[in-house]
C-alpha cells in the first residue's frame, strides 16, 4: 500500500512539474503578444489576469490532449482497452485542476467581481447573455460541471463504489468535454481576435485529439476483423472507444 502511495505521489509531482512548466512558458509568451483588446486600444500583454487565464487554459488543453491519447496509443501498441491507467488518471486530474484555475481567473477578465454574473446574465431586462460571448461562457459553465464530475471519478473509491460499467459510462463524459472545450476555445479566439500564431497550437491540439480517437477506434475495429476472419471468435469488446 505504501509503495503504491509513493508511486502515486511521484506521478503527481512529475505531472505537476510539467504542468507548472507549461503554464510558465505560456505566461511568458503571452507577455510578448502584439494583440490589442477589441473594444479598446490597450495591449493584452499588460493584463496579468488575462495572461494567467490563458496560460491555465492552454495548459489544461495540453494535458487533456495527453489524457485522451493514452487509450489510442495503448491499443495501437497491442494492448486492450482498459478502464483505469494510473498515469492517465494523474494527467487528467492536473488537466481538470488547471481548467478550474482558468475559470477562476477568466470570469474576472471581462467582468468586475461585483458583477461576475454578467458573464452569463443581463439584469436589465433579465435575459441570458447572447452572441458568441454568451454561448462561449455557457459552454464554459457546462465544462466546469463535467470537470468536477471527472475529478470525482478519479478518486480511488469511485470505481469501487460505482462498479466498472457505471464508472465507464460516466467517464465517457470526457468525450463531451472535448467538444465543449473545442467550441469554447474557438469562440473565444474569435471574440478576442486572437492572431494566427496563438490560434494554431490550439487547433493543432484539438485535431490531434480527434485523430487519436479515430486512430484508436479504427485499430480496434481492424484487430477485431482480423481475429474474426483468421480464427476462433474472441470475446467481443463492448466499448470501442480507447
Amino acid at each position: 500500500m505504501q509503495g503504491g502511495s509513493l508511486r502515486s505521489r511521484r506521478r503527481h509531482v512529475t505531472v505537476g512539474v510539467i504542468a507548472v512548466g507549461l503554464f510558465g512558458l505560456v505566461f511568458i509568451a503571452t507577455g510578448y503578444t502584439p494583440e490589442l483588446w477589441v473594444d479598446m486600444a490597450d495591449p493584452k500583454a499588460d493584463s496579468l489576469l488575462w495572461r494567467f487565464s490563458v496560460s491555465a487554459a492552454d495548459t489544461s488543453l495540453a494535458l487533456l490532449t495527453a489524457t485522451l491519447l493514452f487509450g489510442p496509443v495503448h491499443v495501437i501498441r497491442g494492448g486492450r482497452p482498459t478502464i483505469h491507467r494510473p498515469w492517465r488518471r494523474v494527467i487528467g486530474v492536473w488537466g481538470g485542476a488547471m481548467a478550474l484555475v482558468h475559470v477562476s481567473a477568466a470570469v474576472f477578465v471581462h467582468a468586475r467581481w461585483q458583477k461576475v454574473w454578467s458573464n452569463w446574465l443581463e439584469i436589465a431586462p433579465p435575459t441570458l447573455v447572447g452572441g458568441d460571448r454568451g454561448l462561449a461562457n455557457w459552454l464554459g459553465l457546462a465544462q466546469v460541471a463535467i470537470v468536477v464530475l471527472l475529478l470525482w471519478l478519479s478518486r480511488d473509491g469511485a470505481l469501487r463504489s460505482l462498479g466498472g460499467r457505471t464508472w465507464k459510462r460516466l467517464q465517457r463524459s470526457s468525450y463531451v468535454l472535448v467538444v465543449l472545450v473545442g467550441a469554447h476555445a474557438l469562440l473565444y479566439h474569435r471574440i478576442e481576435a486572437r492572431i494566427a500564431v496563438h490560434r494554431a497550437p490550439i487547433i493543432a491540439l484539438l485535431v490531434l485529439m480527434l485523430l487519436g480517437q479515430l486512430a484508436g477506434i479504427g485499430f480496434v475495429l481492424w484487430r477485431r476483423h482480423g481475429a474474426a476472419s483468421s480464427g476462433p471468435r474472441s470475446a467481443p469488446h463492448r466499448d470501442l472507444r480507447p
